[in-house]
């Protein structure tokens, strides 16, 4: 058995889990992103509501 093609294996396959252990990261942030803009949004509907119905109060 040769030991230099098993390096080499292992390297590759370390390799892939660091990518992909990144590229899940990546995805994490990019849906934090979407979910922090969306409550933002969210925040500024509820503010819009609560100013048409303290207006129609008065």
């Amino acid at each position: 058995m040769n030991l230099k093609g098993y390096g080499a294996m292992s390297f590759f396959i370390i390799l892939i889990l660091v990518l992909g252990l990144a590229g899940m990261i990546g995805g994490q942030n990019v849906g934090l992103r979407k979910m922090e803009n969306l409550q933002k949004s969210l925040d500024e509907l509820n503010q819009k509501v609560e100013e048409i119905m303290n207006s129609k109060k008065y």
